[in-house]
């Protein structure tokens, strides 16, 4: 989708990409250079807005200003979409990494070291086991953190939602979060909905994910930087 992909042009092929990204299960192919691409994109556009105000153009300065942030929010579209799906594929262990640029294939690495990682902590052995005793494990691990908290079910789930409106009233670090088991209910935030099922894969406020991280329902991981 992205071979004729270049500075130039990248403010209106930016959104043919993020349109084939979002209406793919599977991971789009993309130029190996395709974030260098970006970059130097972003670049030129922020030179030229800043060119326009110095020469007193306030109306190309408001366009091209408009455009910047569109290609930003669609570039940060883009790079969330791809490291859920790219957090998924290391997740089960899907090697084809063809569509992936370098930057990818480093976080799809550092993604597969950090769940083997957390697998070998909290499971020890049993990851040799059959799929069915690996669960039976991750139920008595996330029973027996569960059975820690001695507020009520519903002060959990208040602490829950709370967290999650304090961390989108700031700018807080962003974190990827895999949901370990269903959680009993759905949370309303300022601009969607939550609802928790086993296996999602979400990019979510560092407070809300170490909330459910500690309650036991789920996992979360540090995004590297691409």
């Amino acid at each position: 989708m992205d071979e004729d992909l270049d500075v130039e042009n990248f403010p209106t092929q930016i959104s043919e990409v993020v349109h084939a990204e979002r209406n793919n299960l599977k991971i789009e192919k993309l130029k190996a250079n395709f974030y260098q691409i970006a970059k130097k994109a972003l670049e030129r556009i922020h030179r030229e807005m800043i060119s326009y105000l110095e020469e007193g153009r306030e109306d190309d300065w408001m366009y091209t200003l408009s455009i910047l942030k569109k290609c930003k929010n669609q570039l940060e579209t883009l790079v969330n979409m791809r490291i859920k799906k790219i957090f998924t594929m290391a997740w089960a262990g899907d090697e084809d990494l063809t569509n992936l640029t370098p930057e990818e294939k480093k976080l799809y690495m550092d993604f597969k070291d950090l769940i083997s990682k957390f697998k070998n902590t909290v499971m020890g052995e049993v990851i040799a086991e059959e799929k069915f005793e690996k669960e039976v494990e991750v139920a008595e691990v996330v029973k027996e953190e569960t059975r820690e908290l001695e507020a009520p079910e519903e002060k959990k789930e208040e602490y829950i939602e709370e967290t999650l409106q304090e961390g989108e009233k700031t700018e807080e670090e962003t974190v990827l979060l895999y949901v370990l088991q269903n959680f009993p209910r759905a949370f309303a935030s300022a601009e969607r909905n939550y609802r928790l099922r086993k296996e999602d894969v979400l990019i979510i406020s560092k407070p809300f994910g170490k909330a459910i991280e500690d309650m036991g329902f789920g996992k979360i991981f540090k995004l590297p930087r691409l």
